[in-house]
């Protein structure tokens, strides 16, 4: 049917190693950071194409939001979802999901 893949949102830790670094002291602060991440981020989500019509979105989102509701999570961030795709961004709009960005596809048209 379909899958959603949830993680912790781990460019909360990476804002605060300014050079990017892992070693000697980014390791540190990633694995120490790492118990106060109260944030998600969907990395991926994917529904069958038949079944995209029968509400699979609908429950994945609220299965998300009651697990990160026992995590004790503050929030989440699905990035890159295209404007004109209404069958994510509705049922998101309808949770109280609030747009913050705007990503478009661009073609350019052949000269030939």
């Amino acid at each position: 049917m379909g899958f959603m893949i949830v993680l912790p949102d781990f460019n909360q830790i990476f804002k605060r190693i300014p050079n990017g670094r892992l070693l000697p002291t980014g390791l540190f602060k990633l694995l120490l950071g790492k118990q106060h991440l109260k944030s998600g981020r969907v990395i991926l989500l994917g529904v069958k194409p038949d079944f995209r019509s029968r509400s699979i979105f609908q429950l994945f989102a609220h299965e998300v939001f009651r697990r990160g509701k026992a995590f004790g999570a503050i929030g989440a961030e699905a990035s890159w979802i295209l404007e004109d795709n209404v069958r994510m961004t509705r049922p998101m709009e309808a949770m109280g999901a609030q747009a913050y960005r705007r990503w478009r596809v661009f073609d350019k048209a052949s000269t030939k």
